[in-house]
């Protein structure tokens, strides 16, 4: 559902005058209600079109019936501060894709002990979580642009921290994604698990989304336990 919203989203976002001086920096995604693998409509709106930045709310409509929306913010571009400020030591998730042997060309698993993978059930451990995605059209015959990527990886942030010994017994109910730049290549987006906290079937986590030039941003899932996926049926 995260790629149908950017797929209309972004399509609005490029009409709007000065588009290629805005950058995408947050996608936020409430998903509140079943969606059926059936035909879908995306209701877009602008909710702000401004000379900093611009707000881009859409809603996945089937059957008359709203089941997601999305907020895309998109901030004006410029020079770079002057001063020096802190920042991580090195990309955890870079460091794990040099791992990889020939997984380019297809989706691909990891869990710490284990290494990359293409089957999922390699990985039922309660070690640390990535993935890797070469880009899938979210229309046929429709070329992936990089936000429509990274739009769609993002909602795969709750398998990456939620997949334990069980498989992934947790749904996500929304996806939040905050983004420094666009991935740049065309082969692959992944995703590194880097925090989980759980509680009475609530859990939330926290992906590290990047490419194989380093990091792009963060993605945040909060999700709640399904007692089908716990009877065995995830993952």
């Amino acid at each position: 559902m995260s790629g149908a919203l950017i797929r209309a989203t972004e399509r609005l976002a490029s009409e709007l005058g000065g588009a290629d001086s805005f950058r995408p920096v947050r996608w936020a995604v409430d998903l509140y209600r079943p969606a059926a693998a059936a035909e879908c409509a995306v209701d877009v709106t602008v909710v702000r079109q401004g000379r900093r930045l611009r707000l881009i709310d859409a809603a996945l409509v089937q059957d008359g019936i709203p089941v997601a929306r999305s907020s895309l913010l998109l901030l004006v571009t410029g020079e770079a501060g002057e001063g020096t400020t802190w920042s991580g030591s090195g990309s955890a998730a870079v460091a794990i894709l040099r791992r990889a042997v020939g997984c380019w060309r297809s989706d691909a698993y990891y869990s710490d002990g284990v290494g990359w993978t293409r089957r999922l059930h390699d990985h039922r451990n309660a070690h640390r979580k990535a993935t890797w995605h070469p880009p899938t059209p979210i229309v046929d015959g429709e070329t992936l642009s990089p936000l429509q990527h990274a739009a769609a990886v993002a909602d795969i942030a709750s398998l990456v921290v939620g997949w334990g010994t069980t498989g992934a017994e947790y749904i996500n109910t929304d996806v939040g994604l905050v983004l420094s730049r666009r991935p740049r290549r065309v082969d692959g987006v992944g995703l590194v698990a880097q925090d989980r906290a759980e509680e009475e079937g609530v859990a939330v986590g926290r992906a590290t989304l990047f490419d194989r030039d380093g990091d792009l941003g963060e993605v945040t899932v909060s999700t709640i336990r399904s007692p089908e996926r716990a009877q065995g049926n995830g993952f």
